[in-house]
């Protein structure tokens, strides 16, 4: 449970980022119909939804503010919102996994106190 709750919190911050890094086009839209990265049975809370919903905000503020810095700091053409490559260092970083492992330990509480 521990290595699904992991990937399904991590798999929706993911999505959630680039969905708002690229301003929820149609194009990302589209792309995210066909896929099937999920886990098939709800895993998380509403709670960590509202909770991937602000961090991803704050993920996106960042990568506007980095994009409008940009210009003169790298060459030309390479100026810009980096999406995809601020996305896949927020999934792979300890930062993101130690927060799945605090909210993982929530789960678990919330589970005990139902039984």
């Amino acid at each position: 449970m521990k290595d699904i709750y992991i990937q399904e919190f991590k798999t929706v911050y993911f999505k959630s980022l680039l969905r708002k890094g690229f301003n929820n086009s149609k194009g990302y839209n589209d792309a995210v119909k066909i896929d099937n990265s999920h886990f098939v049975e709800p895993i998380l809370s509403s709670e960590d939804y509202k909770y991937i919903d602000s961090l991803t905000t704050i993920g996106n503020k960042f990568m506007a503010t980095d994009s409008l810095e940009s210009f003169g700091r790298r060459a030309e053409g390479a100026a810009g919102k980096r999406v995809f490559y601020y996305a896949l260092e927020k999934y792979n970083s300890k930062w993101l996994d130690s927060i799945c492992k605090k909210r993982l330990e929530r789960y678990w509480k919330a589970e005990r106190s139902l039984r």
